[in-house]
């Protein structure tokens, strides 16, 4: 086809320009991910193959009559694991791009109410003059998809599978793409509530902890450490420590001590307060004890419960 060579060659003639936008918009990207702490599995970017291009004038000839009908030469995704992230993401990338509104999709709004299929966002987008980027670079388009860990594997499953049609497919075959597809959709809600539930089980915890209510709360990676930074308890030992031992005492990751606590029946903070509470003077003796063999100014609060469990059980 006469057509498919004049792409061709316009192709070859754009991918460079294509190779000076790719850092620029990963850049603006990384920036945004940066600013606004989005918790992302990564972003990916390409650049389209000849093969890949060449494959797709052909199967969309009707509607590619020239190489700027061909939006995604440059194709970028943003994976994040949560899917209430994708709005928020595309509303910052809002602010550093310009849209292509006409040709982007929000995949999420073409499913019906009884139908489950792919849900990312794939969004046409030119670079935003800011001073610096060369002006030819500005008219040229590509494509960002967001979307989340699971919708990015139904994408990437049903592409090697070769289903990107419901025709030709055997209608049981389609029927459990769709199952999958409910199944994901559900994975992708079940991972936003329970990051929701952590971060208020996390929140009650501190609450309590700074109000110096602990009685009952389960020792855990979430309640021991705040316990150890903010626990009056701990801070009143922390400043004696200082005044007899002549140390200061820094806040460290005590994770690893849950299970030897375990195994010594302290299961809860208000258990741990009572027993360093009763081992205080042993604890302060050890600490002294051991500085008479290091020269230390500073100690991690690692060490109290390191002396705490040397105790003799019994």
């Amino acid at each position: 086809m006469a057509g498919s060579h004049f792409l061709i060659h316009e192709y070859r003639k754009i991918i460079p320009v294509y190779r000076q936008i790719e850092p620029i918009a990963l850049k603006v990207i990384q920036d945004v991910v940066d600013e606004n702490r989005f918790f992302l599995m990564t972003v990916q970017s390409r650049i389209k193959k000849e093969s890949s291009f060449s494959e797709k004038i052909i199967r969309k000839a009707d509607s590619i009559h020239s190489i700027s009908d061909v939006t995604d030469l440059l194709g970028i995704r943003i994976i994040c694991y949560f899917s209430d992230d994708l709005d928020r993401i595309c509303k910052e990338l809002l602010n550093h791009f310009i849209i292509d509104r006409e040709h982007s999709v929000d995949k999420r709004k073409g499913l019906s109410v009884s139908e489950f299929g792919y849900m990312a966002i794939h969004g046409v987008f030119s670079l935003k003059q800011d001073g610096t980027i060369p002006e030819e670079l500005l008219e040229h388009k590509f494509e960002i998809q967001i979307k989340t860990v699971l919708q990015h594997a139904w994408a990437e499953i049903e592409h090697d599978l070769g289903y990107k049609s419901e025709y030709g497919i055997p209608a049981e075959i389609r029927r459990r793409f769709s199952r999958a597809a409910g199944l994901m959709e559900l994975g992708d809600q079940e991972f936003v509530s329970l990051r929701d539930s952590a971060r208020e089980y996390t929140m009650n915890v501190h609450q309590r902890i700074a109000m110096d209510d602990v009685s009952g709360i389960p020792v855990n990676t979430v309640s021991l450490r705040k316990f150890m930074e903010i626990n009056t308890r701990m801070l009143q030992l922390y400043e004696r420590i200082r005044k007899e031992c002549g140390i200061e005492i820094i806040n460290v990751d005590c994770s690893r001590f849950i299970e030897k606590l375990s195994k010594r029946d302290i299961l809860t903070l208000d258990e741990l307060e009572n027993r360093i509470s009763m081992s205080e003077n042993f604890i302060i003796e050890a600490i002294l004890n051991q500085l008479g063999h290091l020269e230390l100014d500073v100690a991690a609060d690692s060490m109290i419960l390191t002396k705490l469990l040397e105790i003799p059980q019994g």
